[in-house]
């Protein structure tokens, strides 16, 4: 009987010991203001361009920009992200010339676990479809995404990481100003990659 009560009291002594140092780690990842920088790796549309009655897919080549966050010590951050993509095809047709620029602000929520890192965030912004091409057309409207996001990281150094992203953008729909049965639905998702700085 003597030798169950001083297990219990070993496996209760290294159970509080756990929750002590968990809760040590969390309170240092709590603790830091770190600052990250990130860039797009692809853009993939899952929306379509409609004319005239007639749906065709949109296909995205290379994609550019950069996302920006700042973590404050509670755990909540923000976020900024602007990135431009060209387009190869819609449907069968060449559209290299065409490119869809991108704005988000998120809000970053930092979930303190310990050895990986990861963010989730909401964001708002704003897209718009430029193109050279009268065919096409060049008076686009903006449109207005939302998205939602999350990121896993991994410190390679004590204070940095290198995160993979990932954005699910809203479907949202675009069109032209001379003619509202000529848009398109921009939703879709971006991968990315970056790196977090903590001070």
């Amino acid at each position: 009987m003597k030798m169950k009560t001083r297990k219990i009291q070993q496996i209760s002594a290294v159970l509080v010991a756990g929750l002590l140092l968990l809760g040590s780690l969390n309170s240092a990842k709590a603790d830091t203001i770190s600052v990250s920088v990130g860039i797009p790796l692809s853009h993939q549309f899952s929306g379509k361009y409609t004319s005239s009655g007639t749906e065709s897919s949109i296909t995205a080549g290379s994609t550019s920009g950069v996302f920006l966050g700042l973590t404050l010590p509670f755990l909540v951050g923000f976020g900024v992200e602007s990135y431009e993509t060209k387009l190869k095809t819609i449907g069968s047709t060449d559209r290299s010339s065409t490119t869809v620029s991108t704005t988000m602000a998120d809000i970053l929520f930092n979930l303190p676990i310990p050895i990986v890192n990861i963010t989730l965030g909401l964001g708002t912004g704003q897209t718009k479809i430029s193109s050279t091409s009268s065919e096409l057309g060049t008076d686009w409207k903006a449109g207005n995404p939302t998205q939602f996001l999350a990121s896993i990281g991994y410190n390679i150094l004590p204070l940095i990481d290198v995160h993979l992203s990932y954005r699910k953008v809203s479907s949202h729909t675009v069109v032209r100003e001379s003619s509202s049965s000529t848009k398109a639905n921009l939703g879709g998702s971006v991968t990315g990659i970056g790196v977090k700085i903590g001070f």
